[in-house]
């Protein structure tokens, strides 16, 4: 919501560009089958392996926010190396005993049988620049990107649940003729 809209101002000031809601999804603690250490916070995270992302990641700026908030600094907790390139990469590290816990997506856990403790709902959003020759209207975009392939379940690993074309709309303009016709 409100930090990515004040992200994509600061990055294209007011250039031609709009965001549109496109999908939601859970993120939260991704641990072993069974939860076996009982982690249901991010204090819980305190004294515990736990595979980080790279330090420009968006979650990973957003797990040391939340460690801040429940009163911990990262040296609390023990940050593996390699950080994780992907969702992916993070739920492996759990599903192979490397790390207690993950800081990840609900999709990513799901194939690996991993348990997921859900911390929050957040929305994915897609950014549209209005010189690119794109659809005027949400469900014209949708077809558009339904035709390139973009919302099967295998693209994503069912990471996101994308939300109805009706549901889709514009969220946030860096200008306001940047993407007439969306809304």
């Amino acid at each position: 919501g409100g930090r990515t809209t004040g992200q994509v101002g600061r990055a294209f000031g007011a250039g031609p560009v709009g965001l549109i809601e496109w999908a939601w999804r859970e993120r939260g603690l991704i641990v072993p089958p069974g939860n076996p250490l009982g982690l249901r916070t991010i204090g819980d995270l305190a004294g515990r392996r736990v595979m980080p992302r790279q330090a420009e990641a968006a979650s990973q700026q957003l797990l040391l926010h939340l460690l801040a908030q429940a009163g911990l600094q990262a040296d609390d907790v023990l940050l593996l190396l390699p950080p994780a390139r992907n969702e992916t990469d993070l739920a492996l590290a759990v599903a192979d005993g490397k790390a207690d816990a993950v800081f990840g997506l609900a999709g990513a856990a799901r194939p690996y049988r991993l348990d997921f403790v859900p911390l929050m709902r957040e929305r994915y959003d897609l950014l549209v620049r209005a010189a690119h020759p794109a659809p005027r209207t949400a469900p014209d975009l949708r077809l558009h990107i339904v035709g390139a392939g973009y919302d099967r379940p295998h693209r994503s690993g069912g990471l996101h649940d994308p939300l109805p074309a009706g549901r889709r709309k514009l969220v946030a303009l860096a200008q306001s003729r940047a993407v007439g016709g969306f809304g």
